[in-house]
């Protein structure tokens, strides 16, 4: 299905709101057209932050429960004409109500060359991050783009990141 068809799709799903259909409750759902074309993943089980900078800006971010496991997924673009510096990855972090992180996980992002924004492509890259387990009440996921290698900081053990990654 070209981008075309996808966005009559969205249009004729967004004035049936008013019905249940699969299609309209998809587009209900959706943060936007962008997650009505790439297809939403389903309800996020907690509030989802997100953290753009150094060069990268996370468009959407997911935490959906997939079995007894957290699935954090979404897309990610380029903040300006210049792609994310060498090494740049997302960091998905759980904070309980306190604002402790209490688990981190890193990922990278596919294609790691962040596709240019052109005519057939929508410039942007996927990302996937498992945790395995689902967080507690209460708490929250952020999603932060960061523009450094990943081996250059470590979560202390009080279970903060340095202030200037969060």
């Amino acid at each position: 299905m070209n981008s075309l068809t996808r966005f009559a799709a969205c249009v004729f799903a967004i004035s049936l709101s008013g019905c249940t259909t699969p299609i309209a409750r998809r587009a209900q759902n959706a943060d936007g057209l962008l997650g009505f074309i790439f297809g939403y993943p389903g309800p996020d089980i907690v509030p989802v932050e997100r953290v753009s900078r150094a060069g990268g800006d996370i468009v959407t971010a997911h935490a959906v429960a997939d079995g007894a496991t957290l699935r954090v997924s979404g897309l990610v673009s380029k903040a300006g004409m210049h792609p994310p510096p060498y090494g740049s990855h997302i960091d998905v972090f759980i904070l309980d109500a306190r604002g402790k992180i209490t688990a981190a996980v890193a990922t990278d992002y596919l294609p790691r060359q962040i596709p240019r924004r052109i005519r057939d492509s929508m410039g942007y890259s996927h990302y996937v991050a498992r945790l395995p387990f689902l967080p507690r009440p209460g708490s929250k996921v952020q999603v932060v783009f960061h523009g450094t290698p990943r081996a250059r900081y470590e979560i202390n053990a009080a279970g903060r990141a340095p202030e200037t990654l969060l």
